[in-house]
């Protein structure tokens, strides 16, 4: 039976499958659970729309980044069956309910700005920079 999206053995799930240290597992499910419920103070249920379902990714994305461990962005996007725009949108908002900063990389610019890839004119415009 799969885990429940956004509880503690789904968030050890997915950190595990992404390949996360054993140690720092059980410190980061703690963490997004912090910022889940953050999240829920912050953002009431259904003020992130089309993007609600997004919310438990978000949260342990932001718990990762704020120690230090990466975390696989198309790995979540898959785990929780939604598109990559909607999971940047949910990021933005829940960024700025947070106050955290957002680390833009070039996968992040591409669905900022309608691009599937680093490829067209923004791959060109970073490589020529």
């Amino acid at each position: 039976m799969a885990a429940q999206v956004g509880s503690e053995r789904w968030f050890r799930e997915q950190l595990l499958s992404m390949g996360t240290d054993e140690r720092a597992v059980g410190r980061l499910v703690g963490s997004a659970l912090e910022h889940q419920r953050r999240l829920r103070v912050k953002l009431a249920d259904g003020r992130l729309g089309d993007a609600e379902g997004c919310r438990a990714g978000v949260a342990l994305e932001l718990a990762a980044r704020a120690d230090a461990v990466a975390v696989r962005r198309d790995a979540l996007v898959r785990a929780l069956y939604t598109k990559k725009e909607l999971y940047a949108k949910a990021l933005r908002m829940a960024e700025q309910a947070l106050g955290a900063s957002a680390r833009l990389d070039l996968a992040e610019l591409a669905v900022r700005f309608g691009s599937d890839g680093a490829g067209g004119a923004l791959g060109g415009a970073l490589a020529a920079g």
